[in-house]
């Protein structure tokens, strides 16, 4: 399947319109292609042959044109005339949060700019100050290091989709392996991938891996492999008896299992990563459960092995009960075909069943999210009569008639209280102005959570991980007027915002602040996002009791009502 190269393509293009001059909402409607095309579940090679592509929502005719020719020939004549209008680098410059098409274009023709290397070089050296003004400069200097952090790093799901299918390679050889390390404690970037076995083949089974590109070192117990994208993977053969102490071992950030073994020699005991030991005897070390026991402590939870008070929680019995996936009893933010996603509302409810959900909401955009499509008042009444007619044939199941409501540069919404407080749910965003300070920025966000209507917060930051560094906000303050005001705050799952991070949403719990756990799917497929959220809430140690949507239905607009 050629999907992600055609969607990289369609989001090259919108990037070219836009360093070329073009409308953002032609660029807008490259985007939405290239995500429709991102989330095919079938071939969009076979659809091209079969003459579906301009049935997909977002795709017509000129798009559809331009991805069959790329289908047929591996180019686009449209592409190269776009590429010829723009200088060499200031596409590669538009990655860069801060840096829109015209800055790009400048940087690259007038200055000579070729790449984000050469750009951060003249900013630690003090130029383009002048070109850009000191503060542009050190909010770009900033996001430049965002980016090149996350170099070497993949997201959760692309580094568990390579760990599972390694995992089946070995099965297939009769061998079977184990995922550990950051990846089995969720977290949300893994910089590399740590696995375990107890049988001595799988070394050189996982040496014959097709997508292992070179093996680094291999002995009797350990291996190391570099993966073609350049992703590490460490093997460790474990030894009978010792399964559950190296899995301790493998799974534990290096604070946490320092916090171990501190603890194991205060009762005079000695923990590495084949077992607890007394003296020369191994008294523990065939499951977790045992090491932990026999150190009495309670058992921790691989998300929470971080080292942030875990082992000592665990010594007074204080492990919470983590929210599990199955206590999600609905979705709270998701978008259709109506702004930006590109399902139908009854598809995404109907999909949403089936996962066992009780109820889900729909929270389309506001009219000012324009490249999003957002509603105004009289298309969202359009709306609510396809919700009204959906609810009453999927009873007892509810689409809620949410909104995603857009916060404007003084910390006002788009509609008035009257119209907000007809939506059964509303969520505020504040995905425009990233080069506001972040006293103004806590300041609109402050004053929208103040808002009478507004029941949660979506995405607060809005961070893309590893690419947008986010609004500088003063979480502390955000944290504190949302509880004051008795507004929500989201875990947004989609994989590459999970925003509020495990951290901050930890803080926002133990303030009293509730919190929701959502996909913001804007396809079917995108609904499975959820357990990505449910992960970070793990890691912030959130119970079932933290998290709004484990309620069921009338419990939740019961609270949605206060």
């Amino acid at each position: 399947m050629r999907n992600q190269e055609v969607a990289a393509l369609l989001s090259r293009m919108a990037l070219l319109l836009e360093a070329n001059g073009e409308s953002r909402f032609k660029s807008a409607a490259y985007q939405k292609a290239a995500r429709v095309v991102g989330g095919l579940a079938d071939d969009v090679e076979g659809l091209a042959r079969a003459g579906g592509l301009r049935e997909l929502p977002g795709i017509g005719e000129g798009i559809a044109k331009n991805v069959e020719e790329y289908l047929a020939t591996g180019r686009v004549e449209y592409l190269d005339r776009l590429e010829r209008g723009v200088p060499e680098g200031a596409v590669a410059l538009m990655a860069v949060p801060g840096i829109g098409p015209k800055t790009a274009f400048r940087l690259a023709r007038d200055h000579g700019i070729r790449s984000v290397e050469v750009l951060r070089k003249e900013l630690d050296s003090g130029g383009l100050r002048d070109a850009l003004g000191k503060g542009a400069s050190d909010r770009i200097r900033a996001e430049i290091e965002t980016l090149q952090a996350g170099l070497g790093r993949v997201l959760l799901p692309e580094a568990e989709a390579l760990a599972q299918d390694m995992v089946s390679y070995a099965r297939s050889s009769g061998c079977t392996l184990e995922v550990a390390g950051s990846l089995r404690r969720g977290r949300e970037t893994v910089g590399d991938i740590d696995l375990l076995s107890l049988d001595g083949r799988a070394l050189e089974i996982l040496g014959g891996y097709g997508n292992v590109a070179r093996t680094l070192e291999r002995g009797s117990r350990k291996g190391s492999y570099v993966l073609h994208n350049g992703l590490r993977v460490d093997l460790l053969v474990a030894e009978r008896g010792g399964h559950g102490a190296a899995m301790m071992h493998f799974t534990g950030s290096r604070e946490h299992n320092v916090a171990m073994r501190s603890l194991a020699l205060g009762k005079g005991l000695r923990l590495n990563e084949y077992g607890l030991y007394e003296g020369g005897v191994r008294v523990a070390g065939e499951t977790e459960e045992g090491v932990f026991s026999e150190l009495g402590l309670q058992y921790i939870p691989p998300e929470l092995r971080e080292g942030r008070g875990e082992v000592e929680a665990a010594k007074d019995g204080h492990i919470p009960e983590l929210v599990k996936g199955k206590d999600v009893r609905g979705d709270l933010q998701m978008h259709s075909r109506w702004s930006d996603g590109t399902a139908e509302i009854e598809a995404m409810a109907t999909a949403a069943m089936e996962m066992g959900y009780e109820y889900v909401a729909i929270t389309d955009h506001s009219f000012s999210a324009r490249l999003a499509h957002g509603l105004s008042e009289e298309r969202f009444k359009e709306q609510w009569k396809e919700v009204d007619g959906l609810n009453d044939r999927l009873a007892p199941f509810r689409v809620l008639k949410g909104v995603e409501a857009e916060v404007g540069g003084d910390g006002g919404l788009d509609f008035g209280r009257e119209f907000l407080d007809e939506f059964d749910l509303v969520g505020v965003s504040m995905h425009q102005g990233y080069g506001q300070s972040a006293e103004k920025l806590t300041e609109r966000a402050v004053r929208a959570l103040s808002h009478p209507s507004v029941d949660y917060m979506c995405h607060p930051t809005n961070r893309l991980i590893g690419t947008r560094r986010g609004h500088m906000l003063d979480l502390r303050r955000v944290i504190a007027a949302a509880r004051d005001s008795g507004v929500m705050l989201e875990i947004d799952a989609q994989p590459n915002r999970l925003d509020l991070d495990d951290v901050w949403s930890r803080k926002a719990a133990e303030e009293g602040v509730g919190m929701f756990i959502d996909s913001d799917a804007h396809s079917v497929d995108q609904l499975e996002n959820v357990r990505f959220g449910v992960l970070t809430a793990r890691r912030a140690w959130l119970e079932k009791k933290h998290v709004a949507n484990t309620r069921g239905l009338k419990s939740l607009l019961r609270m949605l009502a206060r």
